[in-house]
């Protein structure tokens, strides 16, 4: 009874608030202060989250408008939002869709921020990784087969050798995760799709500047975690890759002629 009153209250202020949410964000002078979007955004990932069967149906203008609020602001809550709607609603197959637009969406303006030099906010890394590890985790179909896939490897290239603490540990989260995609299934182990073609081939194009960024990683100040993880993706990628990455990685020392003795003698005993 009282789940039932919830919900019917629930229901009741969703009805009432939701048309005021969707008309303050498809105001654009409103949504060009910091302090409404992030409000805005903040709401709808809370409905999401809370009574995702109130939402499902009236998310979609509202995440599709998201794309042009992002391309304008670069607001990390833009990303938070999309991150909670792939782990909510990726398992709807009427979504697909609208996370393909999204995922696509998102991808091109942070690489078309990477390609001007655009400041970017650590925060705005941070969620981004996260958004993207969502959709590796609830809908890897979405992630690999889409044409914005080689664009995200080549994004966590860029940002591998990122200082801040929080933002990296996502960055190299995802390139962990995405190597384990190309591992076989061991006995035992329940079946899973495979994506391993997809990966290749984007490895195969991208996979020379990913190794010199990992390098330019190992040689840089960052933590020595991360310089542990940086040790254990390019020791995955040469597992999986080990007469491309050999190449890859001759190229990338050519290229980075002072690169420190420890890195040396690391990619010299691999």
């Amino acid at each position: 009874k009282k789940s039932e009153i919830d919900n019917g209250s629930a229901s009741k202020l969703f009805q009432e608030i939701w048309p005021i949410v969707a008309a303050v964000s498809s105001n654009q002078g409103m949504m060009q202060r910091s302090e409404i979007l992030s409000t805005v955004y903040s709401f709808i990932s809370a409905m999401i989250v809370s009574i995702p069967q109130l939402t499902l149906s009236h998310i979609g203008n509202i995440l599709s408008a998201s794309i042009a609020q992002f391309e304008q602001t670069l607001s990390p809550c833009c990303v938070d939002c999309v991150t909670k709607a792939v782990e909510i609603f990726s398992n709807n197959k009427e979504s697909s869709e609208l996370f393909s637009q999204l995922l696509c969406g998102y991808t091109n303006r942070v690489f078309i921020a990477v390609k001007h030099g655009e400041q970017i906010e650590p925060e705005v890394v941070e969620n981004f990784f996260d958004m993207l590890t969502r959709y590796l985790l609830f809908c890897p179909a979405l992630l690999f087969r889409s044409v914005a896939f080689p664009t995200v490897l080549e994004i966590a290239s860029y940002f591998i050798t990122i200082q801040e603490a929080a933002p990296a540990r996502k960055v190299l989260n995802f390139l962990e995760n995405i190597l384990k995609k190309t591992h076989p299934v061991a006995p035992g182990q329940a079946p899973r799709l495979n994506f391993t073609a997809q990966i290749d081939a984007v490895v195969e194009n991208h996979g020379a500047n990913l190794v010199q960024q990992i390098i330019m990683g190992l040689d840089s100040a960052s933590p020595s975690v991360h310089q542990s993880r940086l040790q254990n993706i390019y020791t995955e990628m040469r597992k999986h890759y080990r007469v491309p990455v050999e190449g890859w990685t001759m190229n990338a020392l050519s290229n980075l002629p002072n690169v420190n003795s420890t890195v040396s003698e690391f990619l010299s005993s691999q």
